[in-house]
């Protein structure tokens, strides 16, 4: 991810193919397209979450805390 601001685009999306799957009867090819979507949103955030989380780390380290 390139901006701050693609991160909460991209948890939107990834809420908006949720509510989706959620809504039920579903074709099987919309599915697939969509599920497919869903884990490489779900992989990016997760890779900028803990990319964040490693800045924590380190920062608490530079000030002690």
């Amino acid at each position: 991810m390139k901006k701050e601001d693609s991160f909460s685009q991209q948890f939107a999306e990834l809420e908006e193919i949720t509510k989706w799957f959620e809504k039920g009867d579903v074709s099987i090819e919309d599915a697939l397209g969509k599920f497919e979507r869903g884990l490489k949103l779900a992989e990016d955030l997760q890779s900028y979450l803990q990319g964040v989380e490693q800045r924590v780390v380190e920062m608490k380290k530079k000030f002690n805390v």
